[in-house]
C-alpha cells in the first residue's frame, strides 16, 4: 500500500477529479428519490439548532454573538430578517391592491394607509375567526387566486357600512 500521507492525499484528489460527474449525478439521483426524508431531516435539524442555540443564549440565526435583549436574534439578524419580512408584506399588498382596486370604491380615498380590504356580503368575523387578519389573510387569498366577494374600502367607509349597514358616502 502507501507508505505516506502525501500519497494517500494525491490518491484520493485524482479520484474525486476522476469521477466528479459520476458522484453529482448519484448525488442528484439520491436528493430527487428521498426528497421528502430530506425535508424532514432539514427540518427537524433546523428546530434542533434554533431550540440549541437559544437554551445556549447565542444569536439563533448566526450562532455568533448574543442576542439583543427580549429578542432571539443579534441585532444585524434581527434587521435583516425585519427587513426580509416587511419587503415581503409589501409585495404581497401590491397584489391585493393591484387586483382588488388601490382607491375606496365609495368615496374615491387612495392614501394607501387608509384602505382596508372589505367583504361585500359580510361575514368578515367568520373569515377572522377561521384564518385570521392581516397578512395571514392576504395570503390567504392569494393563495386562493384571489376570489370575488371582496372590494376595497377606507376605514372610515368601512367602518360606517358595518355601525351603520351602509356609508353615509352611498346614502
Amino acid at each position: 500500500m502507501w507508505k505516506d500521507k502525501e500519497q494517500i492525499k494525491s490518491h484520493y484528489a485524482l479520484y474525486r477529479i476522476k469521477y466528479r460527474e459520476k458522484r453529482k449525478e448519484a448525488a442528484k439521483r439520491y436528493r430527487e428519490e428521498h426528497k421528502t426524508q430530506i425535508a424532514t431531516k432539514t427540518a427537524t435539524w433546523q428546530r434542533r439548532q434554533y431550540y440549541t442555540r437559544r437554551a445556549a443564549g447565542i444569536c439563533v440565526e448566526c450562532g455568533l454573538v448574543p442576542p439583543a435583549s427580549n429578542l432571539t436574534r443579534c441585532f444585524p439578524c434581527h434587521e435583516s430578517m425585519t427587513a426580509a419580512s416587511r419587503a415581503t408584506r409589501t409585495k404581497l399588498l401590491q397584489e391585493i391592491r393591484s387586483h382588488y382596486g388601490e382607491v375606496c370604491v365609495c368615496c374615491g380615498e387612495s392614501h394607501h394607509a387608509f384602505l382596508t380590504l372589505d367583504h361585500i356580503n359580510g361575514g368578515g368575523n367568520n373569515d377572522r375567526i377561521l384564518h385570521g387578519s392581516g397578512i395571514a389573510f392576504y395570503g390567504k387569498l392569494r393563495r386562493q387566486g384571489f376570489p370575488p366577494g371582496f372590494q376595497t374600502l377606507c376605514w372610515n367607509c368601512n367602518m360606517a357600512k358595518w355601525r351603520a349597514g351602509a356609508c353615509p358616502h352611498k346614502t
